[in-house]
């Protein structure tokens, strides 16, 4: 409200509440934005049928003229522009066309960005994507690599030894540094991944998919142990022991229809499956709990990472003065909306053990610093 005039303010306002949106939550707005650009940028959505409450982001960041660029070069991709509104919002249509150039140049397919919800390629600096896919430019940096072979390389499947090998050869990496990016930074278990590639069995890159029948057949006793033992201990743990018996349901819906992929890789040494797999299955369950009403809810189509770590070291907006925890949620705030989270809020809340306040008083002081440093800059 500081930052904003009192004369556009009232307009901005006339606006939102006749779009039926909640001025509340959209101060940026306010700040940031200008009433007629709003008032343009509006039209230009609801001609896209794109929803306005979605899109506060855009709103407060956007330009009418670059935003009717942008939708029309997604579209001459076959890009679902309602898929990608952070587009729309930081994107810059002169340089998302010299992207799209140099990915067709590199014969890289346009529709791995949408598939792999890859859209910070369209927003980000055509220098950055061209050291990214010209000259590989990514020898320390993890998330770059990541970026690269989603780009390059398909997800969701099942890769021989000599596959890996090639694509090591290529981007001059080794298995190593896939699996610390895909699969798990723990050293035990990737030994296991490469013996199991030794021996002729196949390594999983992509996200998890369900059992098989064979599978849960086979370990039907292990899976009733592991509900039981996880879903106790995580009881115990956050002294919710009434809720028992539904976390043991959860647990076994997880197991059920996540983790096929970790019997497949581990099948042949049960302590090892055994820890993987309630592991997995407890971090999991946070995502089943309300922390508003401590409550348990049927997330079973969110998606886990294997390794955090992976999400917190990334080093999204490495140019404002963000304190270690701040750089944190961040980092894994942006990993959730890229892989099209819509619940980001409430597992952020869950992550890092903040209450309803302590959650808008952190991403209100991350909000200022960004505004900061866009009103230096700018």
């Amino acid at each position: 409200l500081a930052q904003g005039k009192a004369e556009e303010i009232e307009k901005i306002i006339k606006l939102l509440k006749e779009e039926n949106i909640d001025v509340r939550e959209c101060l940026t707005v306010l700040a940031r934005g200008k009433a007629k650009e709003i008032e343009k940028i509006i039209k230009l959505l609801k001609e896209e049928n794109i929803d306005v409450h979605e899109c506060l982001t855009v709103l407060a960041y956007g330009k009418a003229e670059e935003i009717e660029k942008i939708i029309k070069l997604l579209k001459e991709e076959n890009i679902d522009v309602r898929e990608c509104l952070s587009v729309l919002a930081l994107g810059k249509a002169e340089e998302i066309e010299k992207i799209i150039k140099l990915l067709k140049q590199e014969n890289i397919d346009i529709k791995r960005i949408e598939k792999n919800k890859l859209y910070v390629i369209l927003y980000d600096k055509y220098e950055n994507i061209e050291k990214l896919i010209v000259y590989k430019n990514f020898s320390d940096d993890d998330n770059n690599l990541k970026k690269y072979f989603k780009l390059k390389y398909d997800m969701n499947k099942f890769y021989t030894k000599e596959e890996i090998e090639k694509i090591c050869s290529d981007l001059n990496i080794d298995i190593y540094r896939i699996l610390d990016i895909f699969r798990t930074r723990n050293d035990e278990l990737k030994k296991q991944y490469v013996l199991n590639l030794n021996n002729g069995k196949l390594l999983w890159l992509g996200r998890n998919y369900p059992c098989t029948k064979e599978q849960l057949e086979k370990n039907k006793d292990n899976i009733l142990k592991i509900c039981s033992t996880v879903s106790k201990n995580f009881a115990k743990k956050l002294d919710v022991n009434y809720m028992q018996d539904e976390l043991q349901g959860f647990t076994l819906d997880i197991i059920m229809e996540k983790c096929g992929d970790i019997f497949y890789s581990f099948d042949s040494n049960y302590n090892l499956l055994f820890g993987v797999l309630s592991s997995y299955c407890t971090k999991s369950l946070y995502h089943y709990i309300d922390f508003k009403t401590t409550k348990l809810v049927d997330n079973i189509n969110g998606e886990e990472e294997y390794d955090y770590q992976n999400v917190e070291s990334m080093d999204m907006l490495n140019d404002i003065d963000l304190d270690d925890n701040e750089q944190k949620i961040v980092n894994y705030m942006s990993h959730l909306i890229e892989n099209g989270d819509v619940n980001y809020e409430d597992k952020i809340k869950s992550r890092y053990n903040l209450n309803n306040q302590n959650y808008e008083d952190v991403m209100n002081k991350i909000k200022v610093k960004v505004i900061s440093k866009k009103d230096i800059t700018t």
